[in-house]
């Protein structure tokens, strides 16, 4: 008796780890291709499903064909649903999307939109859907143009932290070290500072309900 109570011990204690661990799928959400696909985001909906999209093209900011693309698996699904278009700024390279849903689950996205095929030309740009739970893309309801007016005091900012990460901890590879000092310069100049803004993670909620 005591024999069988300590192996019943023992398989639980031998068992709890496989409980504990992640069930990890890998799945393409659409075949290989020759196209350039870069710049991925994934969000978890409501619902249970995930939506994903990144940007896709024949290139990056020198491209005029670059759109936002998207892809759903429904919860419960096996694969990827067919991809469709999130965003497309006709004639203009679309790069580098991030979704995000807020506190009144509204669904957001946020890219930039390359003029003059150069990034320091980028507009950011963003799109709102309350209706995004369906097959294909989310119903947006609303786009525009994030306009950023940073004063002297973020130039200020930028060169105090910029003295503390330069020489010591380069925030740039080998190949551009004047990136740093070329920063500080155009962070001095009125209409450098207001273009240019990269979008990259998931936006995040401060307690006070603003979003950083």
């Amino acid at each position: 008796m005591k024999f069988s109570s300590f192996f019943l011990l023992f398989l639980i204690w031998a068992a709890a780890p496989l409980k504990s661990q992640p069930v990890m799928h890998e799945q393409n959400i659409f075949p290989l291709q020759d196209k350039h696909v870069h710049g991925s985001s994934i969000v978890a909906c409501p619902n249970g499903d995930l939506l994903a999209c990144w940007f896709h093209g024949s290139g990056e900011r020198t491209a005029d064909d670059v759109l936002i693309q998207g892809a759903r698996f429904k919860k419960g699904a096996k694969k990827w649903s067919p991809v469709f278009i999130m965003a497309d700024t006709p004639g203009f390279p679309d790069c580098n999307p991030a979704l995000f849903i807020d506190q009144k689950n509204r669904l957001w996205i946020f890219w930039i939109a390359v003029l003059a095929h150069r990034w320091e030309k980028s507009l950011l740009m963003y799109r709102i859907a309350e209706h995004y739970q369906k097959d294909g893309a989310p119903d947006w309801t609303w786009q525009g143009v994030i306009n950023l007016k940073p004063g002297k005091k973020f130039a200020e900012t930028l060169e105090k932290g910029m003295k503390k990460l330069f020489p010591e901890e380069p925030m740039w590879a080998e190949y551009a070290p004047p990136y740093p000092r070329l920063l500080v310069q155009a962070a001095q100049d009125p209409a450098k500072r207001q273009m240019g803004w990269m979008t990259r993670l998931h936006p995040t909620v401060l307690p006070s309900g603003r979003i950083l």
